[in-house]
């Protein structure tokens, strides 16, 4: 085996490359004695992760050993052409058969002769590349790609447990980057045939991101138990959301319930096998639907009693008067009758149609809590009940509702501000997988908002919302690369910051810009490309207005100007930046430049700025 593809422990305490895990605790207590665990915790640390790894990659080495062995006994009681294949880094060994037991045997595959001194990583990336472009072609089928991998798993050159690694790792990979057309055909056949339906261990070799392929699994197989009728329902509805169909307002309607319920349950599932965002939009549209629907509905209602009350009255006036004005008068509020019967069946309508929305105890609990913390259906805004339906709906399985109080709290929308409750919520919600709630706990678990700063805490949380809230990418890069949370990962703080920064993420962009003016994240000092970066992100950023000025203020790898200096910080103190507008008052002290007037201008105009 090549010794680049062997992991960093056995390389570096120069072990052999069939080494047994004896031989690696025994190595990894020799060394561990050397390291004084209280005064050099990185040492520690580094021994053994470096361990651990090695401990993995024997593991899977192992498991591909025993598939193999696996495949030999399996055969036709010789595996003569396996057992050759497998063995092609080993010397060919002068055989002692007769000439008739040597024309019996089974001829080696003309393919291993010229897999010695092959690279695994291009056999790997060469098969990748050819399921990559099966997938994504226009006339892709789940057997097309079935027999592909078949195909490529069987070739000999793939034998090579490095190759067949680094292959599997590089599927999993490319389908945990989120889906595309064809890629949930790639997935069910990579899952049967990789065997990560019982072997998910296999997939933490892959990426940070694996768990993403486990949840996905689990949810797969808990939508398999499943009713057939939902099962159904449910494939109807990925497959509209993977072919981007313009769904009706009735249709939305009726399914609104299941939609929710597979954004909330099958999250993972959903990001592998269709456009997880165009179902987002659907029940989006279904909310603001129903809004619109029960704003109409108490209009047409509070017409209907108004024009009740004045029928009323007139009714009464016409007492006393002649029958011809009798007669005028009742055929006019008779066509008032009418149109109170068709406003007064417009109301029932919705309201029918609400009741249909509501469908389950947790989305009535729900939308009762709407109710009571907007004040509508005609009751007082009350947060305290919106607070105990909301608690309510969330027991019965609405985990947005648990959110929604993490955010009352958090606000003190009609209650206290309690960011210790906030927080609270937002575990609760998190725990359950909502990625939003995951952001705001791991967000105020670094900030120490409501508890105590906890940067392990936090990255735990940024880890998990990763996946698709580009913000916890930054928070998590920032992390390792400045925190105390764990080992310091330039690398991959810079490959989580730039994933961020292409999503637009203000924050990732800010700090990649400054990361080529300070040299940080394993960047070489760039001040042209860290400047143009950062004015850039200024245009919407008062954050990088404020650094700029820092920047220009310090002459920090650029040259000192002040006057620049107060250009930026004036823009960043118009837009309410607190420290900006502090350092326009000591720079303005006695000066008279145009930046220092316009700044007393607006000084004049408000009196101080709110950060």
């Amino acid at each position: 085996m090549n010794d680049m593809y062997l992991p960093a422990f056995v390389r570096r305490y120069e072990l052999p490359a069939d080494s047994d895990e004896r031989t690696l605790k025994r190595t990894y207590a020799r060394e561990l004695k050397k390291i004084d665990q209280v005064t050099e915790l990185e040492a520690f640390q580094d021994l053994r992760d470096s361990y651990e790894e090695a401990l993995n990659w024997l593991r899977y080495r192992d498991e591909e050993n025993a598939e193999d062995n696996a495949e030999v006994h399996a055969g036709d009681g010789t595996g003569a052409e396996w057992q050759t294949a497998s063995g092609l880094n080993t010397p060919p060994q002068q055989s002692n058969n007769t000439e008739s037991e040597r024309d019996a045997a089974p001829a080696q595959p003309p393919e291993t002769v010229h897999f010695q001194g092959s690279d695994p990583l291009a056999t790997a990336k060469q098969a990748f590349e050819r399921i990559k472009a099966l997938t994504e072609s226009a006339t892709v089928s789940e057997q097309a790609i079935a027999d592909l991998l078949r195909e490529q798993a069987e070739h000999p050159e793939m034998l090579n447990m490095d190759a067949r690694f680094l292959f599997e790792t590089g599927i999993a990979r490319y389908l945990i980057d989120g889906w595309q057309p064809g890629k949930e055909l790639l997935f069910f056949s990579a899952a049967q045939h990789f065997d990560w339906l019982n072997r998910q261990e296999r997939l933490n070799y892959a990426s940070d991101y694996a768990y993403v392929i486990q949840n996905a699994i689990n949810e797969w197989r808990e939508m398999q138990n499943k009713h057939i009728s939902v099962k159904s329902k449910y494939q109807e509805l990925i497959q509209a959301a993977r072919e981007h169909r313009t769904l009706t307002a009735d249709y939305l309607r009726i399914n609104r319930q299941l939609l929710s319920r597979m954004t909330e349950h099958y999250g993972s599932l959903l990001y592998l096998i269709t456009d997880r965002a165009q179902i987002q939009q659907w029940i989006e549209q279904t909310q603001t639907a129903i809004a619109q629907a029960e704003q109409a509905a108490q209009l047409a209602a509070q017409q209907a009693l108004e024009n009740a009350n004045w029928l009323q009255k007139q009714w009464l006036k016409l007492k006393g008067r002649s029958n011809e004005e009798k007669s005028k008068t009742t055929a006019v509020l008779a066509t008032i009758l009418f149109a109170m019967i068709v406003a007064l069946a417009y109301f029932k309508g919705n309201s029918k149609g609400q009741q249909e929305y509501s469908g389950s105890p947790a989305d009535i609990a729900y939308q009762q809590a709407e109710a009571a913390l907007n004040g509508s259906n005609g009751q007082q805004r009350n947060p305290q009940m919106a607070m105990g339906l909301w608690s309510r709906a969330f027991e019965l399985g609405r985990i947005d509702a648990g959110l929604r109080i993490a955010k009352l709290y958090k606000q003190g929308d009609g209650l206290p501000k309690d960011p210790s409750l906030a927080l609270y919520w937002y575990e609760k919600a998190a725990q359950k997988g909502n990625q939003e709630a995951q952001a705001n706990a791991g967000d105020m678990y670094y900030r120490g908002t409501g508890t105590n700063k906890d940067e392990v805490k936090a990255l735990e949380y940024f880890q998990h919302c990763a996946i698709t809230i580009p913000y916890c990418q930054t928070i998590w890069a920032i992390i390792l690369e400045y925190g105390k949370a764990g080992k310091k990962d330039s690398a991959k703080s810079l490959e989580l910051l730039r994933a961020a920064a292409a999503k637009e993420e203000s924050n990732a962009q800010r700090w990649l810009a400054i990361a080529y003016l300070r040299g940080d994240f394993g960047l070489r000092i760039d001040a042209q490309e860290g400047i143009r970066r950062l004015e850039q992100t200024a245009q919407t950023d008062q954050f990088s207005q404020h650094y700029l000025g820092l920047t220009y203020e310090n002459g920090w790898e650029v040259k000192k100007d002040l006057n620049l200096a107060k250009t930026w910080y004036l823009r960043a103190a118009k837009f309410g930046f607190q420290d900006s507008f502090d350092a326009m008052e000591r720079l303005c002290k006695g000066a008279k430049d145009p930046q220092c007037q316009d700044w007393q201008a607006f000084r004049a105009n408000k009196p101080a700025a709110t950060p």
